[in-house]
This record gives C-alpha cells, sequence and structure tokens, in this order.
C-alpha cells in the first residue's frame, strides 16, 4: 500500500528510527495521529510535535489509520506484521530517494533520502532502504532486510528475508547473503554467505558465534 493522502497515520516505534519514518510523512503532508511504544517512559512525550499515544497494542483501537514501520530490527518488525494482521501497512518514500520506473517496493517498505533502487531492483515488504544507500540493477532485497545508510549492493546480488547489512557495507554484485545473516559496518561481501551468520572485515567472513557482535553492526531502534 503506498502513502495515501485521505487518512491518518501512526507510527509504531518512537525511538530514533520512528522519528526518522515520521520525518519523511511529514515532508509528505500526512497528517500523523501519533506513534505507539511499548516503552512506557515514551506515553505522553512528543516526537517532532507529534504526541506518543501509548503501547503498540493500542494501534486496535484505530482500524482506521494507515500504520508506518518505525522499528528498526528487523525481528520485530516481522512479529508485528504477525501480530497485526489486518494493519493497514504504508509504504514511506522520502521525495529525496531515487527509485527506477522499473523498480519495484513492498508493503510497509521505507526507503530513505538519497536511496537508489536500479532498474528492476526488488525491495520486499517490511524493508528498510536507509539514506544515501544504493540497490543496483536487477538485486533481490527480501522481506523485513535493513540496509543500513552508506550500503552499496551491487547488480543482481540477492539478500534474504532479514538479514541485515551494517553501516558503509558492500555486497559485490550477483553475491547471495543468506537470511538473518549480519554484515557488519564496513564489511565486503565478495562471496555468498550463510543464513544466519555474523560476518565481518574485507572480504567479509562469518565470525565464531562466541565472539560478541560489533556494536556498530545493530539494527536501528
Amino acid at each position: 500500500m503506498d502513502v495515501r493522502d485521505d487518512t491518518g497515520v501512526l507510527v509504531l516505534g518512537a525511538g530514533g528510527h520512528g522519528k526518522s519514518v515520521l520525518g519523511i510523512l511529514l515532508t509528505l503532508g500526512r497528517r500523523v495521529v501519533g506513534l505507539l511504544d511499548d516503552a512506557q517512559g515514551t506515553w505522553g512525550r512528543r516526537v517532532l510535535g507529534v504526541p506518543v499515544l501509548g503501547p503498540l497494542d493500542a494501534l486496535r483501537e484505530h482500524p482506521a489509520c494507515d500504520v508506518a514501520h518505525g522499528l528498526g530490527d528487523n525481528r520485530l518488525r516481522r512479529e508485528l506484521v504477525e501480530r497485526f494482521p489486518a494493519a493497514r501497512w504504508l509504504t514511506v518514500i522520502d521525495p529525496g530517494a531515487r527509485v527506477d520506473p522499473s523498480a519495484r517496493v513492498g508493503a510497509g517498505t521505507s526507503v530513505f533520502f538519497g536511496a537508489f533502487l536500479g532498474p528492476d531492483a526488488v525491495a520486499g515488504a517490511h524493508a528498510i532502504v536507509s539514506v544515501h544507500s544504493m540497490v543496483g540493477h536487477d538485486a533481490v532485497l527480501g522481506d523485513f532486510v535493513q540496509v543500513a545508510p552508506g550500503v552499496q549492493v551491487g547488480g543482481g546480488a540477492r539478500i534474504e528475508a532479514e538479514a541485515m547489512l551494517g553501516l558503509g557495507s558492500a555486497v559485490c554484485p550477483g553475491v547471495r547473503i543468506g537470511a538473518r545473516c549480519t554484515l557488519g559496518a564496513g564489511a565486503v561481501a565478495l562471496h555468498d554467505l550463510p543464513e544466519d551468520c555474523l560476518a565481518v572485515g574485507v572480504p567479509a567472513r562469518p565470525r565464531p558465534a562466541s565472539l560478541p557482535e560489533p556494536s556498530s553492526a545493530a539494527p536501528a531502534r
């Protein structure tokens, strides 16, 4: 569902990522009713002048509203889609992004300022394509993928569901990144990476599971 102008919007998540999505909606002139967040300390506060109304379950009280993802964590976005199957998920695209007419962007996906999606590129549902990131021709981002700021995804690459590409990382043309894999900040994937791994370095290699994840690979809140 694309952003429409005929109804109010709720943003799920009142942290930094939610604020960023809210900023796009306000730029687009949308009427944002409020934000929802399970962190009780946020209730009653305002984010960019918009109130935090209460917990995520309050979404059920606003069935007529469109809904925008404001949580960066891939797993949490998936859980929200499962939790609220009737939600009217928005596709939110910053007017400063460049999406080729042949590219496809799924429901619930956010595309930020300066991002580029090339010819026949696909961004699946409920994904994040962050500021100044590039998704080359024929590349595919699966559902619930997060592409952090400054990421480069080469033509024909395939990023499978719930994968996370860290700040400034790169995926070479035709390379496959497995589902739920995290590519650390600044890493370069020259070859395919398996599912459920953390890969760092140049070239990117899976890291032993016993080592802590670098904070730079953490998803947006």
